[in-house]
C-alpha cells in the first residue's frame, strides 16, 4: 500500500557494497553472544515485556557503527530536503542491532523516549538474500490526508540492503516471524536505531505529531 500523499516514510537502498553487507551479516552472527533480550521503555526505564516485544538486541556493532552513523546522517538530510523540510539539528544518532526469530514481534508502539528527542527513527534490512524467514514485516501507521481520517497502515517487506526512515512518533510495529530453521543465522537482522534532536532546536515541520507523554 502505498502513503499519503505527503508520506514522510522514505524507502531507499544504502548501496553498501556487497563484501561489507557480507562482512556485516558475519560479524552479527559471529557476535550472537552479544545479543540480550529486548526491552520497551516503560516509565522511563528499559523493562523487557515480551507480552510487547519478542527479539534479540545489542548495541555493539563493533567496526560497522561508524558506517551507519554517517550513512542515516546522508540518507536523512536527502529524505527531507526532497520533502520541502528544513535541515535537521541532530545532536546523536543511537544506534543497535535486532535479532528477530521464531515467533518474534514487536506490538503497535511509538519510539518516543522519556526525554522526547528522538525525532526520526530507521530500520535498515541486513540480513542476506533469499531470506531464510518469512513474517517480520515493518508495518508503519501514516496519518491520512483527510483531518481526523484513521492512520493508512503501510507494509514493508524486509528486503536486503533497505534502509526505511520515518517520525520516530508515527506509531508501527513489527508482524511476527516465522523462521523456515531454527539457528541464529536464520534470524531477521536489522540495523536500527534513532536521530535525535535537542529538544529547544526541535521545528514543527521536522515530525508529524508531538510525542505522547
Amino acid at each position: 500500500m502505498t502513503g499519503p500523499r505527503g508520506s514522510l516514510v522514505d524507502i531507499s537502498s544504502l548501496s553498501i557494497d556487497p563484501s561489507i553487507r557480507k562482512s556485516l551479516f558475519a560479524y552479527l552472527v559471529g557476535h550472537e553472544n552479544d545479543f540480550q533480550a529486548a526491552s520497551v521503555e516503560i516509565e522511563g526505564r528499559p523493562v523487557v515485556d515480551e507480552a510487547t516485544r519478542r527479539a534479540k538486541a545489542t548495541g555493539r556493532l563493533g567496526p560497522f557503527q561508524g558506517l551507519f552513523h554517517d550513512r542515516v546522517l546522508s540518507a536523512l538530510s536527502a529524505a527531507t530536503e526532497t520533502r520541502g523540510l528544513p535541515p535537521i539539528p541532530v545532536s546523536s544518532i543511537e544506534v543497535q542491532a535486532t535479532a528477530s526469530s521464531h515467533g518474534d514481534y514487536f506490538a503497535v508502539h511509538s519510539d518516543c523516549d522519556g526525554s522526547k528527542t528522538r525525532a526520526w527513527t530507521f530500520v535498515y534490512f541486513a540480513s542476506p538474500e533469499p531470506l531464510r524467514f518469512s513474517g517480520g514485516e515493518l508495518r508503519i501507521y501514516e496519518p491520512s490526508d483527510d483531518p481526523g481520517g484513521s492512520p493508512l497502515p503501510r507494509t514493508i517487506r524486509p528486503s536486503e540492503d533497505t534502509l526505511v526512515l520515518f517520525p520516530s512518533p508515527y506509531l508501527h510495529q513489527v508482524l511476527p516471524l516465522r523462521a523456515r530453521f531454527r539457528s541464529f543465522a536464520d534470524s531477521r537482522f536489522t540495523v536500527n536505531g534513532w536521530a535525535h534532536v535537542e529538544v529547544a532546536d526541535v521545528a514543527p515541520a521536522l515530525v508529524a505529531a508531538a510525542c505522547s507523554p
